[in-house]
């Protein structure tokens, strides 16, 4: 089991308290559009603790990878190439969530009766 402390280092060259927040709005959206109950949103946003998420992420990362593979990632991350490839998620995690959003419009499209795909 990897050491949690290489995970929290991990997580933070990895920015990864900005994709928990997004992930947990992307999530907040999605429920309050499938419950109706809209003014419960800026609640729960209000509420959001980024820190609680990511402790909640450090036991995932730990049963999925060594100490070594850590070690390897924060070694690549610190470098230029992977300062870079860091950087570009902030532009590639909006795209790629408008094309799977888009494509899960395609398959309930196919899915619907009588549509003609």
């Amino acid at each position: 089991m990897a050491d949690p402390a290489k995970i929290v280092a991990l997580m933070t060259l990895m920015n990864m308290e900005r994709l928990a927040q997004g992930l947990v709005a992307q999530n907040v959206r999605a429920w309050a559009a499938d419950s109706g109950d809209e003014d419960l949103v800026d609640g729960i946003i209000a509420t959001f603790d980024s820190g609680e998420v990511l402790r909640r992420f450090i036991p995932v990362y730990a049963e999925v990878l060594d100490d070594a593979t850590i070690d390897g990632l924060l070694d690549f991350f610190m470098t230029p190439a992977g300062r870079r490839f860091i950087a570009a998620q902030d532009a590639l995690l909006p795209r790629f969530t408008e094309i799977a959003h888009a494509y899960t419009l395609e398959l309930a499209e196919r899915a619907t009766p009588g549509s003609n795909s």
